[in-house]
């Protein structure tokens, strides 16, 4: 009788099924990774998946377990490669990870943990530190989120270099308190129509569980309305989804400019503004705009909106900046420095860093003193 085929040595077959998670995270996004999918590409079977990980949560773990170590030291090395690396592939795959692991108590058990120890050993408690690396890696993971969505952040790479020049921090007399934090919120309807109680509760469920878990019957439960009142307003999920996102953005961004002094938008303003925005009341829209990148690479009218409100935001943005004489293309890196920095902190608080409790003034300021010295040289 034949022998039998020897198994696979246990290492090689776990790390075929990484490389297939990793590569379907990148062709298909995070939420539309599925066993067949990934068992095709890996060309083996469901048992054998199954008997490795359980379910697609448990693939993500074990990636995030693997590769996590080798991901925390490029995102650290001043010299790290934003764009056209070798490993562009794996870190967007894992920045996705670490981006549901908010909705995902599996990944999030292990990505919390493995952030918050290395974090500690980055940083420690010095704030020049903590704040250098906030800035630094936080930006890094911002742009690793928004690229495949808006590849016009990619000139954030200027502002990149001038933060890893950064030295010391600008002295604050004053300590942060309540009265001085921009008094913003999570987007939010007056309710006076059955469409704004549907958009609202929209952007609560995708930023609870992803828009891949929004249905029209789950969002009519929370907005407390029938299935049926949903349909004359919005042929589809598909539709509410898209206007959901602009009613947030529309929200957030308003509530943004009301609120900066005389229409200004300077460094200690944009120092307070990153403090309020990691209250429990911007958590929504925090884990919602996540939840709207994720699904935006794979979606392209998505990612059309989400562009043209970025679009919208640097524009005010870049008339209030021009003031500190910044050339155009630090001052277009600067406007994409913001963003980037919302979603990269995002990622970073979820994952338990308190970034909160960092006076961001002390930095902020020394960027812009920095975009100032910068285009002096140039100018």
């Amino acid at each position: 009788m034949a022998k039998s085929a020897p198994r696979p040595r246990h290492d090689k077959v776990m790390k075929d099924f990484r490389e297939a998670g990793i590569s379907a995270i990148n062709s298909k996004g995070i939420d539309r990774v599925s066993v067949s999918l990934i068992c095709e590409i890996a060309k083996s079977t469901r048992p054998t998946f199954y008997s490795y990980f359980g379910n697609v949560d448990g693939l993500l773990a074990d990636i995030w377990v693997s590769e996590c170590q080798d991901f925390f030291k490029r995102l650290s090395d001043p010299g790290y490669a934003l764009l056209g690396s070798k490993s562009s592939a794996e870190d967007r795959a894992l920045v996705e990870i670490m981006a549901v692991s908010h909705r995902n108590p599996e990944v999030a058990e292990v990505v919390n943990r493995t952030v918050q120890v290395w974090w500690k050993e980055l940083a420690g408690s010095d704030e020049l530190k903590n704040l250098k690396f906030a800035w630094v890696i936080g930006a890094r993971l911002g742009l690793l989120m928004m690229i495949v969505v808006d590849p016009t952040v990619k000139t954030m790479v200027i502002a990149d270099q001038l933060l890893n020049s950064i030295d010391k921090l600008a002295t604050i007399k004053n300590k942060v308190t309540t009265d001085l934090l921009p008094p913003i919120s999570d987007p939010e309807a007056k309710l006076e129509t059955v469409d704004q109680m549907l958009l609202a509760a929209t952007v609560n469920v995708v930023a609870n569980s992803g828009i891949s878990a929004a249905s029209m019957a789950r969002i009519s439960r929370f907005a407390q309305v029938t299935t049926g009142s949903v349909y004359p307003r919005f042929p589809n999920i598909s539709a509410l989804i898209l206007e959901s996102f602009e009613f947030a953005a529309k929200h957030v961004v308003n509530q943004n400019l009301a609120n900066t002094r005389d229409g200004s938008f300077g460094p200690d303003e944009f120092g307070l503004f990153v403090i309020a925005g990691l209250l429990p009341r911007r958590k929504q829209w925090r884990n919602y705009r996540l939840e709207a990148h994720i699904e935006g690479r794979v979606n392209k009218p998505l990612a059309k909106r989400i562009q043209l409100s970025n679009k919208e935001v640097n524009d005010q943005v870049s008339q209030a900046l021009r003031k500190y004489n910044i050339p155009e293309p630090m001052l277009i890196a600067a406007t994409h420095l913001i963003h980037s920095i919302g979603i990269g902190f995002s990622l970073l608080f979820n994952a338990g860093i308190a970034l909160n409790e960092l006076d961001h003034r002390r930095i902020t300021r020394q960027i812009v003193a920095i975009f100032e010295k910068a285009a002096q040289k140039t100018g």
